[in-house]
């Protein structure tokens, strides 16, 4: 989490759940790939593109890492021990993966709960394993983040 923007060169938050042509966002290089992709549709096209991008692109930014690395630290005390405002630090993960340091620790909880599940852990134990308090807790989560429940996601 976080990487896409540096490779990408956006802003997470602009493109949150939007779908932008990629000529829009990259104008002229966004236009020859679309070009490239048209006379070839393969992910090998996309993944050329992306490696040429991660060697010319920023690194991602290590506020960010530091909340992906912790994400169930209160915000407050990683603002502190990262020596940064907590305002300062929520702009740049916003800016990052589009939400929030406490929405990015929901994603990455439920992210880690679903995977439980598909490697066969039962969805209550999974639920439990992931810190939820309860099936209903995990559901509720998985609705409001992935727009629909576990059992369907899965």
């Amino acid at each position: 989490p976080g990487g896409a923007p540096a490779l990408l060169a956006l802003n997470a938050e602009a493109v949150l759940d939007c779908r932008p042509p990629v000529a829009e966002l990259w104008g002229d290089t966004g236009s020859r790939l679309e070009e490239r992709f048209a006379a070839r549709p393969s992910a090998e096209v996309l993944f050329e593109w992306l490696g040429t991008r991660s060697r010319s692109g920023r690194a991602p930014d290590a506020l960010v890492r530091a909340v992906v690395d912790a994400p169930e630290r209160p915000t407050s005390a990683l603002a502190r021990d990262l020596h940064v405002s907590e305002r300062n630090l929520r702009r740049r993960v916003t800016a990052a993966v589009g939400y929030g340091p406490k929405r990015l620790a929901r994603v990455l909880r439920l992210q880690g709960t679903l995977a439980a599940a598909r490697a066969g852990e039962e969805l209550a134990v999974a639920g439990a394993l992931g810190g939820y308090a309860d099936q209903a807790h995990f559901t509720n989560d998985c609705v409001a983040l992935a727009g629909a429940p576990p059992g369907q996601i899965l």
